[in-house]
């Protein structure tokens, strides 16, 4: 046979994926991420105006008070790729719970409140990396369990949180710019599963 003796070999070159914690003085590494990410994941979802309307700038004081307001504490973690900055994710405890679920005792004590890649990095591995992290760090803190919400129209989100096994746990509509959208709530139980 004239395949026979051939050998295929495949050369895979993968960066290592690197986690730092945030501090407010990453505040505009944050907006560089999060402006571009959600023009990308967003557009033809949310009005395009108001997409453009986002810059840097206004991102960069955003979560500056995001992240030294003493009542919504929250913890962010940013991949790099080397030394380039790809994606964060942000999270801290249950604000918006599931429909349905007691804000007593919830079952999903904490929340993601955000995880955006930039889209030059889409698809390698940073998102997975950014869950992990985060399952780890809050089974570290003794919880098990988180949710987060996403746009129901955005289906590379949805088919990410799919692979990832979270379940689906309802809805609601919210506003973003002119627009009504609505949110699906993806709930993990047991977060070992990201690890």
């Amino acid at each position: 046979m004239f395949f026979k003796n051939v050998v295929h070999v495949v050369c895979v070159v993968v960066q290592k994926v690197i986690m730092k914690t945030a501090t407010i003085d990453d505040a505009p590494i944050l907006a560089t991420i999060h402006v571009p990410a959600e023009e990308k994941a967003y557009a033809g979802i949310v009005d395009a105006d108001y997409l453009a309307g986002k810059t840097i700038e206004d991102y960069t004081e955003k979560w500056t008070g995001w992240m030294s307001d003493p009542d919504n504490p929250v913890t962010v973690a940013i991949s790099y790729e080397g030394d380039t900055p790809a994606g964060f994710i942000c999270w801290g405890p249950l604000r918006t719970p599931p429909p349905g679920t007691s804000k007593i005792r919830p079952a999903y004590p904490a929340e993601i409140y955000a995880i955006h890649v930039h889209p030059d990095f889409w698809k390698q591995g940073h998102g997975r990396a950014l869950m992990a992290h985060a399952a780890q760090e809050i089974k570290a803190a003794k919880q098990n369990a988180f949710c987060l919400w996403v746009l129901e129209k955005n289906q590379t989100a949805r088919g990410f949180y799919d692979k990832l096994e979270g379940r689906r746990l309802g809805k609601r509509m919210i506003e973003a710019g002119p627009t009504q959208v609505r949110e699906l709530c993806y709930g993990w139980r047991d977060i070992s599963i990201l690890i």
